[in-house]
């Protein structure tokens, strides 16, 4: 575009005296002096934050297989660490902890609090052996993930994925018929959003394949009703069965507050904490909401608690109880031995002594029994949890301080790896495939840091 004749002209009628670069300057010589002042910035803020998330995930393009290892600070600062290549390797556990302890010695050990990928089992497994490895590294698995193979398992239910398959097909029919949907589109009135599909990666979109159709229940009627020579007999079929539409309220109802849940836990503001209350939010609606069919409710409940069993949850316990504002509200007396077990394994792991660590425990007692310091007053609109407790000052020590600040500042998701392999896939296009990786990292670096990305940027 440089060596266009037309950018030429553009940039002569905004200021004549200006040469543009070449093309070849730009690509080989600015593009890497950005890239380098890039990097250096990078280096140097990371160098100031000691609780670090490293999230690691895969990417398969058109011709390559790529790891992306984004670096999330406690003030939710995302940075490309470094994309990886692996089209010629086999990705397996033993591999791939390899690469990730490069990057955590690069890195240094010390400044990353936590590990967060999916839960393939090539994944598990690593994080398993890193955390042999390095005690001091929590290994966690990204909760909205989790929460999406909770949706995945109740979308498994007859009932509930033959109607998602007669969202899909209307979804399908108007997406390939162009006139029935632009007549929708003229019933359509504001504020009703247009149809869209599910993607079986990701199934909380299930949830809104369905609410996008239920919300166009009233357009779609009118399409069956005025322009009935414009539909199929299977769709107008569907749009005249009342009981598709009582069936499509009772889904939404039980897939509401799963994709509320993935949006909260993909937040820049989420912590572990907010993991259990999801969880126990989630709980409490499949008890509660699910309607249907007579099987539907148990089906729901038993896949909640299978998954749940597989998570592992006494991290994500702890830094509930932790938090300011819940204080471990809404969990029963009997689970705080656990409580207190896990915060001194955890503290242990950090390297710290057993007389440390039975000041830990009498200063954990004290915040579980509400005494100075800890009686506090907190407030989400002007503080953050990890400033709660940073100006916590115990005459007893800061053990209890510096785990809650720690555990606090963990992000809980590898979304940044999503939102970086977005970026990219504006780059690495088709008619662009043949960007070396290293050229693509140096553009997905400048990027993400010319946006700061926080996880909420492009969903």
């Amino acid at each position: 575009m440089v060596n266009s004749p037309f950018f030429h002209s553009f940039i002569q009628s905004l200021r004549p005296a200006y040469t543009p670069p070449s093309k070849t300057q730009i690509s080989e010589t600015l593009f890497w002096e950005e890239t380098a002042r890039v990097v250096r910035n990078t280096e140097n803020e990371l160098t100031q934050d000691h609780k670090l998330t490293l999230a690691v995930d895969g990417w398969t393009d058109f011709v390559k297989s790529l790891y992306a290892f984004n670096i999330i600070t406690s003030d939710r600062r995302v940075y490309l660490h470094s994309l990886k290549d692996y089209s010629d390797q086999r990705h397996t556990a033993a591999f791939l902890t390899s690469e990730v302890i490069k990057v955590i010695e690069e890195l240094g050990k010390e400044n990353i609090a936590a590990l967060v990928t999916d839960d393939a089992a090539n994944m598990k497994a690593m994080r398993a052996e890193v955390s042999v490895k390095f005690p001091n590294i929590i290994g966690l698995r990204c909760m909205p993930h989790f929460i999406n193979l909770i949706t995945g398992d109740i979308m498994k239910h007859d009932w509930a994925a033959g109607l998602l398959k007669t969202c899909q097909s209307i979804v399908n029919y108007f997406s390939s018929h162009h006139r029935p949907n632009a007549l929708l589109t003229q019933y359509r009135s504001e504020g009703i959003p247009k149809l869209c599909g599910y993607v079986k990666t990701r199934w909380y979109s299930a949830g809104t394949c369905i609410q996008s159709v239920l919300k166009n229940e009233e357009p779609l009627r009118q399409l069956a009703q005025k322009n009935k020579t414009e539909l199929s007999t299977d769709i107008r079929a569907v749009v005249a069965n009342r009981q598709f539409w009582a069936n499509c309220e009772q889904l939404t109802a039980i897939l509401r507050p799963l994709m509320s849940a993935v949006g909260t836990l993909e937040s820049h503001s989420a912590t572990l904490a907010d993991c259990y209350e999801q969880l126990l939010h989630l709980a409490a609606a499949i008890e509660d909401a699910v309607t249907g069919p007579a099987d539907f409710d148990a089906h729901c409940c038993a896949a909640f608690c299978r998954r749940w069993d597989n998570i592992g949850d006494h991290v994500y316990l702890l830094a509930y109880f932790l938090h300011p504002r819940m204080r471990g509200r809404g969990i029963s007396s009997e689970l705080f031995p656990r409580i207190a077990r896990s915060a001194a394994t955890i503290w242990k792991d950090f390297g710290n002594s057993k007389l440390s660590t039975m000041k830990l425990m009498s200063q954990i007692m004290k915040y579980k029994a509400g005494e100075a310091p800890y009686n506090l007053p907190f407030a989400d609109e002007f503080m953050s949890a990890t400033l709660w407790w940073q100006t916590t000052e115990d005459c007893m020590g800061s053990e209890l301080k510096i785990l809650a600040v720690q555990l606090l500042s963990i992000t809980p998701h590898s979304a940044a790896c999503e939102r970086t392999f977005s970026i990219l896939g504006w780059i690495h296009s088709k008619s662009r495939n043949r960007f070396l990786v290293r050229r693509l990292e140096a553009m997905g670096s400048c990027i993400c840091t010319m946006f700061h990305i926080r996880p909420t940027t492009f969903i």
